[in-house]
C-alpha cells in the first residue's frame, strides 16, 4: 500500500489544477451549484502531504473505484 500511496501522491503533485478540481468533484466536495466546496478547494489546492489522510483515503478509493 505504502507503494501505491507514493505512486498517488507523484501524481496528485502533478496533474494540472483543473484536474484536481474534477477529481474533488467527483469525490463530493461540491455544492448543488457544481461548485467546488470550502474543502473541495482546500483540498485541490494542497498537496498530497498537506492532505488529511481522511481525504487521501477517499481519494484513493475514487481512483481505484472502491
Amino acid at each position: 500500500m505504502k507503494n501505491n500511496t507514493m505512486i498517488k501522491q507523484l501524481e496528485w503533485n502533478f496533474i494540472p489544477q483543473y484536474e484536481k478540481n474534477q477529481i474533488c468533484k467527483i469525490c463530493g466536495w461540491y455544492n448543488k451549484y457544481g461548485e467546488l466546496t470550502p474543502t473541495g478547494k482546500r483540498i485541490a489546492y494542497s498537496s498530497w502531504d498537506q492532505l488529511s489522510s481522511a481525504a487521501q483515503r477517499i481519494i484513493l478509493n475514487k481512483a481505484t473505484g472502491k
